[in-house]
């Protein structure tokens, strides 16, 4: 303005904008407030210590660790409410088949979707080619314990292995009353069919229970639980390639063991809501032991006692070394793999970090956990050519023992030793090809010349080997250079206390209770089955050739 001075001038001419800019700015801020937004978590790593103790088991899950975050992440979980679980009266044992492939762990009917498998034998087929591994997993829905393995696929050892496996885990569980739930798939049901007669004879109560056709979510425990194992598995398996800087086929032994330590190491760490493991609530206290890295290098302490340490001497070495393959659940002890097959140690010593990791011996890993030795090239001898004699054309005499029933051990009960009774005993069932031992045969054959019924079903066992001798001595015309039975040539022996089916004594076993006329001819009657040469068969109850 004209007669103001300079400096005012020149101050206003400031202010103004100044003044302008505040405002500006405040127009802004109010334009641009917004809602205030949730950051993702920023992982933090620990310590080195707690680093290495967190790669011995991965679990629990942390999202600072690479493999955890790569194998078993979710997502971003935006929450959902907890159902409460059902507490159930009788324990429920889940069991249901899964494969492993180079994809990862999946259910039957997922797996079929991902290697485009039209039916059970394109499943078999790629079973017998390696590129499917058949496992599997029983669980126990109250414990939360479960535990897993892979499949023999040698035709009956793969059923007997996994029905003994199912045994084993509810021997350990330590129930007596139990229902055994199981989809529909045939194979599965075969198993729980057998594992159920099985064990009605060691528990008091068992029951068995399936999901309904095509209904998974009626099968969800289980299912629940696979995913569990799938994940951590994953876990550790990538750890592990990481470590030795190779991929570890499917089909190689050290997965299977890993398999089964995955279950086993859940037990021991995971812990519920109410504060416990599977282990502890269990056995009644938490697991105790020490762990390592699965396939971790680790030494042990050899035994003190035993034919070995005679044979090792006392200026020998006092530890062994081996890869680690986890915890043996049923006996309490680690688990070493060695060049020779499977060891097993109550002592663990890890080596130094630069030590641990050896892909040589893990890749020469050949024991599985349902062989434990490693299988070798068979060897090879060569006989010396040493010319024999041709044996003589001996006949065997079609005349079967007297045949102890189901009714005959129901009514006189089992004994005590003989391998017959024994497997009746332990599997409550019959095994063909196996026959009662000779003191058995006694005791039982006595108790039945006690009683009339018996006794004739003795005399009819006598008329067809007297029937039978009849029939070869007419065949022979020839009786001096015809082979002859040698019942024949046994002398007349009246020993004091015979025994049933002893060939070299002619008296009569059951005293007074047979007429005389029997007794003189028992010596030439009651035998088991007649050999020329004075052999005997096994008790098959089948006929030999004529």
């Amino acid at each position: 303005m004209i007669g103001q001075p300079r400096e005012a001038l020149v101050n206003d001419d400031i202010a103004e904008p100044a003044e302008q800019e505040a405002l500006n700015e405040e127009e802004l801020q109010q334009q641009e407030d917004v809602e205030k937004v949730k950051l993702a978590p920023s992982p933090q790593l620990p310590s080195e210590k707690e680093i290495e103790e967190h790669n011995i088991t991965h679990w629990p899950f942390r999202n600072w660790c690479k493999w955890c975050v790569l194998s078993r992440a979710l997502g971003e979980q935006r929450g959902r409410a907890r159902q409460g679980e059902v507490e159930h009266t009788v324990p429920i044992i889940g069991m249901d088949y899964f494969f492993l492939t180079s994809e990862g762990i999946h259910g039957r009917d997922e797996m079929m979707k991902v290697l485009d498998v039209k039916d059970d034998e394109a499943i078999d087929r790629l079973i017998e080619e390696k590129k499917v591994v058949k496992c599997l997993i029983v669980c126990d829905y109250s414990s939360k314990a479960v535990f897993a393995t892979v499949i023999s696929q040698k035709g009956h050892d793969n059923d007997e292995y996994s029905v003994n496996f199912v045994l084993e885990v509810i021997k350990w569980l330590g129930y007596t009353t139990i229902m055994l739930k199981s989809d529909n798939e045939p194979a599965m049901l075969k198993l729980v069919r057998v594992a159920v007669e099985r064990l009605r004879v060691r528990l008091e109560t068992v029951r068995e229970e399936h999901s309904k056709e095509h209904d998974s979510k009626s099968h969800g425990g289980t299912e629940t639980r696979i995913r569990s194992v799938r994940m951590l598995f994953r876990t550790l398996r990538s750890f592990l390639e990481s470590q030795l800087g190779k991929k570890i086929p499917i089909s190689h032994p050290a997965l299977a063991w890993l398999l089964s330590y995955t279950a086993t190491l859940q037990n021991i760490v995971a812990r519920g809501t109410d504060g416990h493991t599977p282990w502890s609530k269990i056995k009644g206290r938490p697991f105790n032991g020490r762990l390592a890295a699965f396939g971790e290098m680790c030494r042990w302490k050899l035994p003190n006692k035993g034919a070995a340490v005679k044979d090792r001497g006392n200026m020998e070495v006092r530890s062994e070394e081996g890869v680690f393959l986890g915890v043996n659940w049923n006996m309490n002890e680690y688990i070493y793999a060695t060049a020779e097959g499977i060891r097993g140690s109550r002592s663990l010593t890890r080596v130094p970090f630069e030590q641990r990791w050896s892909l040589e011996a893990l890749s020469a890993i050949a024991a599985t956990p349902w062989e434990l030795k490693a299988p070798h090239d068979p060897e090879v001898i060569f006989p010396e050519n040493v010319p024999k004699e041709p044996a003589p054309n001996r006949e065997i005499l079609p005349v079967r023992r007297l045949k102890i029933t189901a009714d005959d051990l129901h009514k006189y009960g089992l004994t005590h030793g003989c391998p017959y009774c024994d497997y009746v005993r332990e599997h409550g069932q019959a095994r063909p090809g196996m026959g009662h031992s000779m003191a058995c045969r006694d005791r039982i054959l006595t108790e039945l010349a006690k009683t009339p019924t018996g006794l004739e079903r003795i005399r009819k066992v006598e008329d067809r080997a007297e029937h039978a001798i009849a029939r070869y001595i007419e065949k022979h015309d020839q009786a001096d250079s015809a082979p002859k039975p040698s019942i024949v040539d046994l002398p007349d022996v009246q020993p004091p206390e015979p025994r049933w089916g002893d060939l070299a004594r002619s008296d009569d076993p059951f005293g007074d209770l047979m007429n005389q006329e029997v007794a003189d001819k028992h010596m030439e009657d009651n035998v088991d089955d007649y050999h020329p040469d004075g052999g005997s068969g096994m008790d098959t109850g089948e006929t030999g050739p004529t």
